[in-house]
């Protein structure tokens, strides 16, 4: 598979921001490397991105218990502000073509980095890296999606329809969904019927109305809604194996990339899992 997944403990001076700690990690990448500034920030670089990056994460090293961002389950009417400092950890999805970029970056933040963030003079040193395999197999009874970091998704029935995204986004946590911007990059020729099989394999547990929550979390100025917690899917018994197949290729896709929009930005952090009950 031709794209990779990174963890990176960092070590990070105190300083406090109100922003969405995606655009920090964003910061950190490209300070370690100028070359990462064109993927991020140019309107004309193609899309979807070949990069995601997660906010600040702290908890468990694989399974982390916090995304680190300014938050709130209602609401509010200005910023909140949080302070930083310490140790955390971020993850880094890329296609290959721009390894080499990520490498260079890496060495950097190993040796250190200092850059202006905000009104406060940052530093950051990686204390700790590692690279994360990711594989799915083939055969499972259930699906359990949790999202880690703010989520919001594309609608995959406006592509289907041949109509433009609209601005609004979708929030509900079903498979065709979750995982269509992993369709697109993954299997653009089958679009309609990975979408459609997506839908058809897989039932919601009725206990997804109350494991997924809204959340609030503040980017470019406004408070806006997304969605966090953890939804489980039980796969209907006669599936297609092309199908499976398929389903293998789109959850590792969504493991190391993320799910949703924005993910870029640090948005759609989930950690996908399969059981066998």
């Amino acid at each position: 598979m031709p794209y990779s997944l990174h963890r990176l403990k960092i070590n990070v001076s105190d300083f406090i921001t109100a922003d969405y700690t995606g655009k920090f990690v964003k910061a950190v990448l490209v300070n370690a490397n100028p070359e990462f500034e064109q993927v991020f920030e140019n309107p004309s670089y193609p899309t979807p991105k070949p990069i995601r990056i997660t906010p600040l994460l702290r908890g468990d090293d694989k399974f982390p218990s916090e995304a680190i961002y300014p938050k709130s389950f209602t609401k509010p009417n200005g910023k909140i502000s949080i302070s930083i400092g310490g140790d955390y950890y971020f993850l880094v999805g890329l296609r290959d073509d721009l390894y080499q970029q990520f490498i260079s970056a890496l060495g950097r933040l190993f040796s250190g980095i200092s850059f202006k963030y905000g009104e406060f003079d940052v530093k950051v040193k990686a204390i700790g890296y590692e690279q994360i395999p990711v594989d799915y197999p083939l055969n499972y009874n259930s699906l359990i999606v949790k999202f880690i970091s703010p989520t919001v998704f594309n609608d995959p029935f406006a592509r289907l329809a041949g109509l433009k995204q609209y601005k609004l986004k979708r929030f509900t946590p079903i498979p065709p969904f979750i995982f269509s911007v992993n369709v697109y990059e993954m299997l653009r020729e089958k679009y309609k019927r990975s979408i459609v099989r997506l839908g058809y394999a897989f039932f919601e547990s009725h206990d997804n109305l109350e494991n997924v929550k809204r959340i609030w979390y503040y980017y470019n100025g406004n408070w806006l809604p997304g969605i966090i917690g953890y939804a489980k899917f039980i796969r209907r018994e006669k599936v297609p194996r092309e199908a499976l197949e398929d389903f293998v290729k789109i959850f590792n896709h969504a493991q190391i990339m993320g799910v949703g929009t924005g993910r870029g930005a640090g948005f759609g952090y989930a950690i996908i899992e399969v059981k066998s009950d």
